[in-house]
C-alpha cells in the first residue's frame, strides 16, 4: 500500500462531519484574530484548518513529504496557513522519520516509541513502519523566533512532546500535547517541562485551563 493511499484514508478520517465545528469549539478559547498559532505534528492539518478557521495566523509544522504537499493542494488559497515540512526536537539535527503507509499519522522519529505503544496499547498492536524519510528537526525555539510570539502551541509529534518542549525557553499563552495510555511518563515529562518555564497556571493545559503541575500530579492544587 503507498502512502497517498494511507492519506486518503487520514482525509476520509479527519474530515467527517461535524469534526470542525468540534475544533472549532476547542480551540476557540485560545486563539483571537490575527493570533500566532502553531500546529506542530500537523499530518493532514485539519486542527490548522481549525485554528486559520477561527483567524490566528497558522505555521503548519510536519515531517512527511508527501502529507505536506497534500495539505498545500487542499489549502492552496488559503493566507493565513504557512506550511513547513520539518519536524521539532530538542536540538537542532536531522533525523529519520519511521513512516507507517497504512496510517501515516503515527509516523514517528522515537525508535522506541513504537514498540512501547505497541506493548501498552491495544489499538496499535498491529501498527509496523514501513518506510523512511530524513527529516530536519529544528527548536520549538528556532521555529518562533522569526515569527513572534504565539498565543497557541499544539504538540501531537509521536513520543516526542517532552523533547519539543525540553528546548523551549519563554512561556507560551497557551498549550495542548498528546498524551496516550501506556506512556504517561511522557506527560508527566511534559508538565515538569512547563513548570521549568515557570507560571504554569497561566499555561493552558487541555486537561483544565487552570490546572498547575502539582494538581494535575496529584499534589495539592494552587489556583
Amino acid at each position: 500500500m503507498t502512502t497517498w493511499w494511507g492519506l486518503v484514508r487520514s482525509l476520509f478520517l479527519y474530515s467527517r462531519l461535524g469534526r470542525q465545528r468540534v475544533l472549532r469549539h476547542l480551540y476557540h478559547p485560545f486563539v483571537r484574530t490575527d493570533n500566532l498559532a502553531f500546529d506542530l505534528g500537523a499530518h493532514l492539518g485539519d486542527r490548522s484548518v481549525a485554528l486559520a478557521t477561527l483567524g490566528a495566523r497558522v505555521i503548519h509544522i510536519g515531517p512527511q513529504p508527501s502529507a505536506m504537499r497534500c495539505f498545500q493542494w487542499l489549502t492552496h488559497s488559503s493566507n493565513r496557513i504557512t506550511v513547513q515540512a520539518e519536524a521539532v526536537g530538542w536540538e537542532p539535527e536531522s533525523g529519520e522519520l519511521a513512516i507507517r503507509r497504512r496510517t501515516p499519522g503515527v509516523s514517528t522519529l522515537v525508535t522506541n516509541w513504537r514498540s512501547r505503544r505497541t506493548q501498552t496499547n491495544r489499538s496499535v498492536r498491529n501498527v509496523r513502519c514501513d518506510e523512511r524519510a530524513s527529516a530536519a528537526v529544528p527548536t520549538l525555539d528556532t521555529l518562533i523566533q522569526p515569527y513572534g510570539e504565539s498565543c497557541f502551541c499544539k504538540i501531537d509529534v509521536e513520543g516526542h512532546q517532552a523533547d519539543v518542549l525540553a528546548d523551549l525557553s519563554r512561556s507560551v499563552a497557551s498549550l495542548s500535547f498528546e498524551f496516550v495510555p501506556g506512556a504517561l511518563d511522557i506527560a508527566v515529562d511534559c508538565i515538569q517541562q512547563l513548570d521549568r518555564l515557570g507560571d504554569t497556571s497561566s499555561t493552558s493545559l487541555t486537561v483544565s485551563r487552570t490546572s498547575t503541575t502539582s494538581s494535575i500530579l496529584g499534589g495539592p492544587a494552587t489556583m
